[in-house]
């Protein structure tokens, strides 16, 4: 017998309520739904989304197939065919005829998450930086590489770290993020997963590299995909006569566009400069 899917009209690529219920949920529960939402969102080009019933919600087109929704003390991810999965490690909770759903805590929701991304050359690379670490020390994180940082950085054994945040049609905006750290003697800037369609990464280095002298670079192995490449620098911000070269808003600013398809902050697909 078939059996008719359940849809939800108004899915869009991008959804700002969705975004704005990330924000209010920003404690340690949040970030746990924030987590496992966006590996939702990297399923498939046909992923949609939409704020159902209070909660976040992955649609393949206008079918859902996954949720995220905090509460108290947990959160619930869950999948609208969940009583069709295999379950072999008795995880899925629920008695519906088709809804399933799995509850993670913060004290055993990473125990079994998968790593954000299919390529994982983020981890030697961090590794080797905590080597290299010095009291004292400020790490700057590309926004690409958030959830790599947040996913291998404490297992490597940060606690700390400034992330930046997406400013892909303003790139001077990246240059004000930077300026914050000058002064300082020891800066690492880790990149890794540039975003399709930019060489922002590139603009970046440009602008430390004016303000401040490298010292030390970790990169990762060659790899054959370019937002595989994993890279941390350090800079020294401190020299006076380097910041005096420069400012956020007088650094000239080159287009970081390739040309090709690009994908803005806020999910639009773009074609072309």
């Amino acid at each position: 017998m078939r059996t008719e899917l359940l849809r939800f009209n108004g899915a869009v690529e991008r959804d700002p309520a969705i975004d704005a219920w990330m924000k209010e949920h920003a404690g340690e529960l949040g970030a746990i739904a924030h987590q496992w939402f966006e590996v939702m969102r990297k399923c498939g080009d046909e992923v949609r989304e939409l704020l159902h019933d209070g909660c976040p919600v992955a649609c393949l087109g206008d079918a859902p197939f996954g949720y995220v929704n905090v509460f108290t003390s947990h959160v619930n991810v869950g999948f609208f065919h969940g009583a069709a999965l295999p379950d072999p490690a008795r995880l899925l909770q629920g008695t519906g005829k088709f809804m399933r759903h799995v509850k993670l805590r913060p004290e055993t929701s990473f125990s079994w998450a998968r790593p954000p991304y299919r390529c994982q050359d983020t981890r030697p690379v961090l590794a080797a930086l905590a080597q290299r670490w010095h009291d004292g020390d400020i790490l700057y994180v590309y926004y690409g590489a958030r959830e790599a940082m947040d996913f291998y950085g404490k297992r490597a054994g940060f606690k700390e770290w400034t992330a930046g945040e997406c400013h892909r049609e303003e790139p001077r905006a990246y240059f004000r993020e930077v300026d914050q750290l000058r002064g300082h003697p020891r800066v690492w800037f880790f990149y890794t997963h540039s975003a399709v369609g930019y060489r922002e990464p590139e603009g970046i280095r440009s602008y430390f590299e004016t303000i401040g002298t490298e010292h030390e670079r970790i990169t990762s192995p060659s790899v054959a995909d370019a937002q595989c490449y994993a890279v941390a620098l350090l800079y020294d911000l401190s020299d006076t006569t380097r910041l005096a070269a420069s400012k956020w808003d007088t650094y000239p600013v080159s287009d970081t566009r390739t040309g090709g398809l690009r994908i803005l902050c806020d999910g639009t697909r773009v074609s072309g400069k």
